[in-house]
């Protein structure tokens, strides 16, 4: 999931990103920042298509995700959520 967030940075808002994770004893946050304006959006593209998959993977996945804005931060942070496995 991190590598389709962080794919849609290069390919579609053409700017480096930042990776942030953040692990919890009952969660893991990953964080994906970058310089764009655009907003990603879920395709569902036909079978044929060879792309356009990445945030149907991240919502079939996580527990949740999202998209954060920071007032006076360019750009924006693509976010998700995944439960932690229990540690024994």
């Amino acid at each position: 999931m991190l590598s389709e967030l962080a794919t849609n940075c290069v390919r579609y808002e053409h700017s480096d990103f930042e990776v942030r994770i953040d692990a919890r004893a009952d969660h893991i946050r990953v964080e994906v920042h970058d310089q764009g304006d655009g907003q990603p959006i879920m395709r569902s593209p036909e079978p044929h298509e060879a792309s356009g998959r990445g945030l149907q993977i991240v919502n079939a996945f996580a527990r949740s995700w999202g998209v954060s804005e920071t007032p006076g931060v360019s750009g924006k942070t693509v976010w998700f959520e995944v439960t932690a496995a229990p540690v024994s």
